[in-house]
């Protein structure tokens, strides 16, 4: 059986959305987050936001839409599930709480969940068989299916239930089919969608790409519950990134080379525009972002929009690019069908931060909620610097890398931190951070960071993301040294510590994409510097890799995997260091490979779909892959992201995790189907925890490995040891709580070159000491302030979050 116990909690908002609960009063602030749905009140003056009250949740909510029923003064929330569970949520003024007024699962379980794309709840106006137009809700949580939702069917039905029986028995979750319907778009991917607004039949626009990766828009018609295909547009030349829906009129197609108007089949466009940038292509009008003043959208991947009134548009990119889509559309001929294209612009505001919704709290105010970065609350100014910054609210970025030091590499392509978790602040913030190893020294020990460089630096560079390695003191967090890539296009992708081969460990090795695969690295007085390395061999075109490993044979060898799996050989000779590899080791992966373990004779492979192969090496070279873990092992269709191998009473055992949350450990030396826990967060990264071989007769729990998920959260799993204690536990669904995760930390001590062991502790206790310490700097009153994890410790905005100057 496993324990669970929080280290970080996670506290990143997924989305937000400004309800009107009370007649009269000011909205609130609804935020979405993993485990809670948190309300907010905004002070206009003083830009604080007062916790009112939080709504615990089982599942993580996806998304929020505000619904008022009709003949109502007050909203309701409707909120989706990471299970598909939609659930109607309202202030009930006789309860004096927030009540769950209806809840209903739709059926997904023939459908292929949507990874790539995400998930989406629009509101739309669809007329019925009588020509009655009813307020519905649109579903999108799989690759090419959309669900319709009757929003008065649900709240009617509530109404007269609660009317007509006063029971308080707890009302059983039901599949609700009278009032959904559910409808297939094709063979597509659906990037994003939207329903027009001011035409007579609701019309759904969708963003989409075929598998062939063209992308396109099609238009749909909606009545009656049923969909049909109203027009299939020409593919667009680049991949586009967002759709928009202004008020009234046609709908925005955005990349980061054009933007895109189309509208309705039943109107006609009067292009009236003397700007040449400007122009009608096929069936809509184009404007190109060409020439000096849009070389920062270059490469940009639109995401998030709101709509400030009838020809201002905040659209906010990925990777915090936040910018003002300005129209000037005559719309006073609608009736007749015919709409004026007059300008279209984009102009730069500045930085922002990474966003998963934005809101338009008042005049020039605005939330963007995030959960890869912090959360803020700004004004928007006409001159310069044009965003003001008025409160910033803690984020939990997705857990990258953990080592023994509880240090945590967090972020994502746009923004990142590494945190040190046993101290009270974070010491070190960089733009983005991929991976990093940690190097001990005599002097003081090295991190080495594989980064993004900052985003401020992208026209320096046409718009393209340049990548670097970052060497940082550990001990005060400071960069030190910084290697950037000769081609801002070679992206890196994972780094290998040398450290345990003799005459080798002041050595790194990077893995990138690219010919030049591999990369040496090595640390001279405090200074990155490129030690040459010769590939005396080639590799397929196609080749794409994930990770790398480290072997020792007779000479260090590197284990690589991604859609091919294979061994080299770093050797060294009078002229320097070179790799060959070794040909009768390589195979092509089922599907995908992320990673790989040193395992006996050989190595661990885990491919994301079909399971573990083992691949070994005898004296007469490597042999082929054998199956070791089938697919049927991991419940089937889960998605591995990570796993770690550990060492517990005499036996081996691998600890693995997924994108759904799923964490599960399973014997190597007898493998069979295992219990899993879910934590209902992607897995990111897990480390396993050296354990003795003998468990103390007095501790009933033994730590075995650190999680770090995509939310930000950091777990520690433990394996009860006391078989009675499983059992009390099991009947009475007790939660245990560990106070204390022991591991030990490898150091070299300041008299001696060599290595000694001393137990690293983190203790709980003294997290709640700091974090009450840090709660009375921020922005909320002591009396409201929420209850957050102990170990969640304040953070400042890393370099992609901060306010630029823009002209």
């Amino acid at each position: 059986m496993f324990l669970i116990s929080t280290i970080k909690e996670p506290c990143g908002v997924h989305d937000s959305a400004l309800v009107e609960f009370f007649e009269g009063k000011p909205p609130i602030l609804a935020l979405a987050r993993q485990k809670s749905l948190d309300f907010y009140g905004i002070d206009p003056h003083t830009f604080e936001l007062n916790q009112y009250s939080s709504f615990g949740t089982s599942s993580p909510i996806k998304k929020l839409s505000i619904y008022r029923p009709e003949e109502e003064v007050t909203d309701c929330i409707v909120a989706l599930f990471q299970d598909n569970l939609v659930a109607f949520i309202k202030y009930s003024e006789t309860k004096q709480r927030l009540v769950v007024l209806d809840k209903f699962v739709f059926e997904s379980s023939s459908q292929e969940i949507g990874l790539e794309t995400k998930s989406t709840m629009i509101r739309a106006n669809v007329s019925n068989d009588h020509g009655i137009t009813q307020p519905y809700i649109i579903f999108h949580t799989s690759h090419s299916f959309v669900t319709l939702v009757d929003l008065n069917a649900h709240y009617e039905t509530y109404c007269q239930s609660s009317s007509a029986s006063d029971s308080k028995k707890k009302r059983k979750l039901k599949q609700f089919t009278e009032s959904t319907s559910v409808s297939s778009l094709g063979n597509i991917v659906v990037q994003d969608m939207a329903t027009f607004n001011g035409v007579a039949d609701c019309t759904l626009a969708v963003l989409y790409r075929d598998f062939q990766f063209n992308h396109s828009l099609r238009f749909y018609r909606i009545k009656s519950k049923s969909i049909e295909i109203l027009k299939q547009h020409q593919p667009f030349s680049e991949p586009p990134s967002l759709l928009i829906k202004p008020k009234v009129g046609g709908i925005f197609v955005l990349s980061d080379i054009h933007i895109y108007y189309f509208i309705s089949e039943s109107a006609s466009i009067m292009f009236e525009s003397e700007d040449p940038e400007l122009i009608k292509q096929d069936d809509a009008i184009v404007k190109r972002l060409y020439g000096e003043d849009f070389t920062d959208f270059i490469g940009e991947s639109w995401y998030r929009y709101e709509e400030i009134d009838d020809s201002r548009i905040l659209v906010i990119s990925e990777s915090g690019t936040t910018c003002l889509l300005h129209f000037d559309i005559d719309y006073k001929s609608l009736l007749s069908r015919k709409i004026s294209v007059k300008s279209i612009n984009l102009i730069s505001l500045g930085k922002t931060t990474c966003p998963t919704s934005i809101i338009h709290v008042d005049y020039d105010l605005f939330f963007v909620s995030s959960s890869f970065s912090n959360s803020l609350l700004f004004t928007i100014r006409p001159s310069e610097p044009h965003i003001n910054l008025m409160l910033s609210l803690n984020s939990s970025p997705p857990i990258l890398d953990l080592i023994a030091s509880a240090k945590a590499c967090e972020g994502g392509p746009y923004g990142g931190a590494l945190t040190s978790l046993q101290k009270p602040f974070v010491k070190f913030l960089d733009s983005s951070i991929v991976n990093y190893k940690c190097k001990p020294s005599e002097q003081s020990p090295h991190i080495i960071l594989l980064s993004h460089d900052s985003a401020l630096s992208r026209s320096d560079l046409a718009g393209s993301l340049s990548w670097s390695l970052t060497l940082v003191n550990s001990i005060n967090m400071k960069p030190t040294d910084k290697i950037r890539m000769e081609r801002p296009t070679d992206e890196l992708i994972d780094i290998l510590y040398l450290g345990s081969v003799e005459d080798y460990n002041d050595l790194f090795v990077v893995l990138k994409n690219g010919p030049d695969f591999l990369m040496m690295i090595q640390i001279n007085d405090g200074k990155l510097n490129k030690v040459p390395l010769e590939l005396r061999f080639s590799l397929d075109g196609e080749a794409q890799f994930h990770g790398i490993s480290l072997l020792e044979i007779d000479a260090p060898t590197f284990y690589l995997t991604g859609n091919s799996n294979f061994a080299i050989t770093l050797l060294k000779n009078e002229s320097g260091f070179y790799c060959e590899r070794v040909i009768e080791s390589w195979w092509n992966s089922p599907t995908f490979s992320i990673s790989s373990k040193p395992y006996l004779e050989g190595v661990i492979v885990c491919d994301a779909v079909k399971g573990l192969y083992h691949h070994s090496f005898n004296l007469k070279g490597w042999c082929n892959p054998q199956t070791l873990i089938p697919d049927t092992l991991f419940h089937k269709n889960h998605f591995i992201s990570t796993f770690d191998i550990f060492v517990h009473h005499n036996s081996s055992y691998l600890i693995y995790g997924d994108i759904s949350g799923k964490i599960g450990v399973i014997n190597l030396d007898n493998p069979e189907p295992h219990p899993f826990v879910n934590l209902n967060e992607p897995v990111n990264t897990i480390k396993a925890l050296r354990t003795s071989s003998k468990t103390e007769s007095n501790k009933y729990v033994s730590p075995i490995a650190i999680v770090g998920t995509a939310c930000g959260g950091v777990y520690s799993i433990g394996l009860f040891e006391e078989p009675k204690l499983h059992q009390k536990l099991h009947s009475k669904s007790l939660k245990v709580r560990q106070n204390l995760i022991e591991f030990n930390i490898e150091t070299i001590s300041a008299n001696n070159e060599e290595e000694e062991e001393t137990p690293g502790i983190l203790n709980l206790l003294v997290y709640e000491q700091l974090h009450t310490e840090f709660s009375r700097k921020t922005s909320i009153p002591k009396s409201r302030r929420p209850s957050i994890d102990p170990v969640l410790l304040e953070e400042i905005l890393s370099e992609s979050t901060r306010i630029t100057m823009t002209n």
